[in-house]
């Protein structure tokens, strides 16, 4: 069985917009959401299969 993928591509979205931007406000300018919703994205541990 395959695993589905690790990555929430919104997410990932929303990291790269921190990196270039260089704070949660301007990304969620840049991406047209408000700087909450980007400060809302957190890590979460990989799903494992038992």
């Amino acid at each position: 069985m395959h695993n589905r993928s690790v990555f929430d591509w919104d997410d990932i979205r929303f990291f790269l917009a921190v990196a270039r931007h260089n704070s949660t406000l301007a990304a969620g300018r840049a991406l047209g959401v408000n700087q909450s919703t980007v400060k809302s994205i957190r890590p979460r541990p990989a799903k494992t299969e038992e």
